[in-house]
Parts: structure tokens; C-alpha cells; sequence
């Protein structure tokens, strides 16, 4: 009964969202942890430096000349998968980097995930309750630390620590390390610049309980080519390609395109693509951001999911600050 408990406790998100299905809970680096990301397709090997670039490729935070930014995400991720039930799934991210001067930069993340579904309650062998409502919850921290080595190279390392609870005995730890490295080739000013990035992340080892937990081993490049129009406009271009090795082994491939503004407002859109499981797990992106007084942006994206995929009319929200 325990187990059929378990079972049940997981169908509200991990088995349907498939990125944190029962073996492989610990596959945070393929969830895409920021709103700015979501709408672009879900890369996370290459990206400009921003408030949550500690759950994409740390490395990109090398090349900012900000002294700090910080920012927080809600989502009801994969929300088709609790259709007709009780509660959405809920995660929520925050994560920020600080500058400790032009070359060191050290970043921060923290993430709650819960399941959701009908509520269910732990029973004993002849059907009585015994517990409250089985919560599930997974939680993670991470730590990061990114170095520009010269005008065109930057490094970094980030360590995950992740903690997963069914809800019901049989709780289970992991402690992973992320790389990342990115080049930037620069042109002429009006010409922009191109960035090619590397990331290796979710290597490491889960100790559980119960099961048998293991961690993902992604593997992942991508380029972006960062193009200025003039003063005002501005277009970044991204693209992805990545190998799921640990786990269940799968590929990723993803392309996103970010339009802005005078740095005000940003409309982007982009398709995540992946053989794990099913066609229903890749799908289209739209999103769209608005700075204001320079110091403060929102941004929001949507999923463009097929009628039976876990991910239709999956939202997010996001908020960042910068200094």
C-alpha cells in the first residue's frame, strides 16, 4: 500500500511532466528555472548573464557589468498533467549573482518543487487512515562561483545540493557539480558579438532510502549571436543541442530568438525539442518582458503544447532586479 501511495502521490506531476519522473528526480538541469528561458525554448547552455544564469550556464555571468541581480519564478510546471485535480504543480526559483569585481562573480540559487494532484492520505493494510495529506516536496540549493579569464573567455563551477521527500518514508539526497565555459568572438560594434557555450551539469551522486535515485549527466553546446540595430533595437538568436546520459538517455535540441527594445521591453519565442518518452514533450514557447526604471523587469511566458502533452498551458512568471 505504501508504494501504491507513492505511486499515486507522483502522477500529479513527476511521471506526466517527465523531466522529474521517479528515477530521475534529481534531473534539475533539464528544468528550465527561469521565465526569460522558458519563452525561449528552455535553453539553459547558453544565455546572456542575468539574475537566474546560476540554473542555465553560470559562465555567461562572467561577461556582466552589473554589480547585482536577483530575481524570483513561479510556475505551475507541466499544468496539463494536473488537469481536473486538486492542486497545480508548484515551483517556485530564486537566484541572484554579485560582482566581486569585473573578472569574480559569485551566484546563489534556491528551489522548491511540489507535486501536485488529489490529496491522498497514507492508509494501513485495511484501508483506515493513518497520516495526514502525502505532501511531496523536492528542494534544492545551489552555489556557484564564475571567473572571466581574459576579454573572451569565461568559466565556472556550480554545486547542487537537492533533497527529495514522497511525502511518505523513503527520503533521498544528492550532490551534483554544473560546468560551464563560454567564448565570446567579437566583431565590430553594429556587428554584435557571438557566444559558444559548454555546460556540463547534473553529475554526480543520490543517496536514497529506498529506489534506486540517479542524477541526469547532461551534456550540452550552444551559440548566441547577439545583434544591435542601431540604438534601440537589439536581437539575440539561441540555439541549443544537448545528450541526457545518466538517467534515461535522451536528446535536446532547442532555438530561441529575444527581440528588445532601448533594454524596455523584450518579446521573445522558440521550440524545445526531445525524444524522451514522447512527442508530447516537445513544444513551443512565447514570452515577453518589461524593464522599468531600468532597475526592475517582469517577464512572462507560455507554452504552445499539444492538446494531450503535459505541458499545455503551462505558465510562468518572473521578476528580477538589477543594479
Amino acid at each position: 500500500m505504501r508504494k501504491l501511495i507513492y505511486t499515486l502521490s507522483l502522477v500529479g506531476g513527476l511521471l506526466s511532466a517527465s523531466t522529474l519522473h521517479a528515477q530521475g528526480i534529481f534531473s534539475t538541469a533539464e528544468l528550465s528555472r527561469s521565465s526569460r528561458s522558458i519563452s525561449m525554448g528552455g535553453i539553459t547552455s547558453v544565455s546572456g548573464p542575468n539574475a537566474f544564469s546560476i540554473y542555465e550556464n553560470a559562465s555567461a555571468v562572467a561577461f556582466s557589468d552589473k554589480k547585482l541581480e536577483a530575481g524570483a519564478m513561479y510556475t505551475p510546471w507541466a499544468k496539463q498533467s494536473t488537469r481536473d485535480m486538486s492542486r497545480d504543480n508548484l515551483l517556485i526559483d530564486a537566484a541572484a549573482y554579485y560582482s566581486l569585481d569585473e573578472e569574480n562573480k559569485l551566484l546563489l540559487g534556491a528551489g522548491y518543487f511540489a507535486p501536485g494532484g488529489n490529496d491522498l492520505f497514507q492508509m494501513d493494510p485495511s484501508g483506515n487512515f493513518i497520516g495526514d495529506r502525502v505532501k511531496p516536496k523536492y528542494l534544492s540549493v545551489q552555489a556557484g562561483y564564475a571567473r572571466r579569464l581574459s576579454s573572451a573567455w569565461g568559466v565556472s563551477a556550480v554545486l547542487d545540493y537537492a533533497y527529495w521527500n514522497p511525502g511518505i518514508t523513503g527520503t533521498a539526497h544528492a550532490i551534483g557539480i554544473d560546468l560551464g565555459v563560454t567564448y565570446r568572438l567579437f566583431w565590430k560594434p553594429e556587428n554584435g558579438y557571438l557566444d559558444i557555450a559548454l555546460k556540463a551539469a547534473g553529475w554526480g551522486v543520490a543517496i536514497a532510502d529506498e529506489g534506486d535515485y540517479k542524477l541526469s549527466g547532461l551534456l550540452a553546446v550552444g551559440a548566441l549571436w547577439h545583434k544591435p540595430f542601431g540604438e534601440n533595437h537589439r536581437l539575440n538568436l539561441e540555439a541549443e543541442a544537448g545528450y541526457r546520459c545518466m538517467d534515461e538517455s535522451a536528446l535536446r535540441a532547442a532555438v530561441g530568438c529575444e527581440y528588445s527594445y532601448r533594454d524596455f521591453l523584450f518579446v521573445r519565442c522558440g521550440y524545445s525539442y526531445t525524444d524522451l518518452y514522447s512527442s508530447l514533450n516537445s513544444y513551443g514557447t512565447v514570452g515577453a518582458g518589461v524593464r522599468v526604471l531600468s532597475r526592475v523587469q517582469l517577464d512572462f511566458s507560455y507554452l504552445l503544447a499539444k492538446g494531450e502533452s503535459p505541458f499545455k498551458d503551462t505558465y510562468a512568471i518572473g521578476f528580477c532586479v538589477l543594479f
